[in-house]
């Protein structure tokens, strides 16, 4: 016998994407954005 008692639980889905942002934001704000410059991202720091 099923043990399903039919009580309605509350699965909230998020898009793969809403996931990625939210993973995104979490990052430390205040690192500098990375770039290809040479010799040194750091030198205007």
């Amino acid at each position: 016998m099923s043990k399903n008692t039919g009580k309605a639980k509350e699965i909230k889905a998020v898009p793969f994407f809403a996931r990625f942002l939210e993973e995104q934001a979490a990052q430390n704000e205040t690192a500098p954005y990375v770039t290809k410059k040479y010799p040194s991202d750091w030198e205007e720091y």
